[in-house]
C-alpha cells in the first residue's frame, strides 16, 4: 500500500513550526520554501492539520503555529488528519458520463468492490 507524501509534508510542517512560530511570521510561501511543495498544497495541508486541531492560524496578520505541545501531538493523529486511511486501491475516472447507463454505474460498482 503506498500513500503520498502529504504525511512526511506534515510533519515537516509541524517540526518547522516547532522550531520558529515565536521568531517569524509562519506562512503558507515560507512553509513551501523549506518543504519544496508548492504553496497551494501546503494550504490543503494546513487545512486538514487545523481540522484535526493541530495548528492554528491568525487571521488577518496570517501565519500559523501549534494548537498543541509537540509532545501531546501523536504521529497517528498528524497521519489520519492528511491521509486517507483506506486508501483506495485504483483511483475512479472523475467524470463518467452519467447518460451512459455503464458510466452511470461503474463508481457504484466498483466502489463495493
Amino acid at each position: 500500500m503506498q500513500f503520498s507524501s502529504k504525511f512526511a509534508t506534515a510533519i515537516h510542517i509541524l517540526l518547522y513550526l516547532e522550531q520558529y512560530q515565536d521568531e517569524e511570521k509562519v506562512t503558507s510561501e515560507v512553509l513551501a520554501d523549506t518543504t519544496g511543495v508548492n504553496p497551494v498544497n501546503i494550504r490543503k495541508i494546513l487545512t486538514d492539520l487545523k481540522r484535526s486541531d493541530l495548528v492554528k492560524t491568525r487571521a488577518g496578520v496570517g501565519g500559523s503555529y501549534l494548537a498543541q505541545r509537540p509532545e501531546e501531538i501523536d504521529l497517528e493523529e498528524v497521519f489520519m488528519a492528511v491521509e486517507d486511511p483506506r486508501p483506495a486501491l485504483f483511483r475512479m475516472h472523475e467524470h463518467p458520463n452519467e447518460n451512459c447507463p455503464v458510466g452511470r454505474s461503474i463508481k457504484f460498482v466498483l466502489d463495493k468492490r
